[in-house]
């Protein structure tokens, strides 16, 4: 779960209400989701065979492209190619590891969990170890960039929202204020050494859940029921972003 857990909370009101009007989704298929372990079948509260088979280290994962990356949300940072054959012996050296956990039947799902969280950690600082600090400065800036980006089009959502479901000035202040509780805690989950990627996504989902739970109660069933149209409005061919946001 690593990159950017501080997406800015406000961009995810629709998405989270929207979400919340429909059926839960079916789980994608490997490769789909930025998370390493895809869920698994249980036996007797163990983890099953159906472990992820992409390379540990997902996004944060180098690889041979032009700019030594790949993922959504990766800055274009060159690396070279000395900085590509030390990620490589690194990626190398925890996918062992990782396969060795997968083959491990006697332990829990939780334990697995837990153990996975530690080894990508593990992985992900190492990798972060090889940038230069004019890199690590490249990154900084493009976080800083998206981060300020995403407060901005979160502003014209939760405009879109009370124009269309016609939110007073007090509920939107409290929306707004539910939201800079909840960026607050994510910025303080993600910065967070302590806990693995599994971790701070399960403590995110929660976290944004609770959101989703006060920007409910703030809303009368009307506006609940006008936001749910214009969900579906978007999908029918309106905000394409907004769309994508809500599937």
């Amino acid at each position: 779960m690593k990159k950017i857990v501080l997406l800015s909370s406000s961009l995810l009101v629709f998405a989270l209400f929207a979400t919340a009007q429909r059926p839960p989704a079916r789980q994608g298929k490997p490769g789909q989701d930025s998370t390493h372990v895809m869920p698994m079948h249980k036996r007797d509260g163990k983890p099953g065979p159906r472990f992820d088979k992409r390379k540990p280290g997902g996004r944060h994962e180098f690889a041979g492209g032009r700019h030594g990356f790949r993922g959504k949300g990766i800055p274009p940072v060159a690396l070279s190619p000395a900085q590509r054959e030390q990620a490589g012996k690194i990626r190398q050296s925890y996918r062992k590891q990782f396969d060795d956990l997968k083959k491990n039947d006697k332990q829990t799902l939780a334990e697995y969990r837990a153990k996975a969280g530690a080894l990508q950690k593990k992985q992900h600082d190492e990798l972060q170890g090889i940038y230069t600090d004019q890199q690590k400065k490249q990154i900084a800036d493009h976080r800083k960039r998206m981060q300020i980006n995403a407060q901005a089009q979160g502003a014209a959502r939760l405009e879109k929202m009370k124009l269309a479901a016609g939110l007073s000035d007090e509920q939107v202040n409290k929306i707004k204020a539910s939201q800079a509780s909840t960026q607050e805690k994510l910025k303080a989950l993600h910065e967070n050494t302590s806990l693995g990627r599994e971790q701070k996504r399960e403590q995110m989902k929660a976290l944004l859940k609770t959101q989703q739970e006060t920007t409910s109660s703030v809303l009368t069933e009307e506006q609940k029921a006008k936001l749910k149209e214009f969900s579906m409005n978007g999908r029918k061919g309106g905000d394409r972003r907004f769309d994508k946001r809500t599937r």
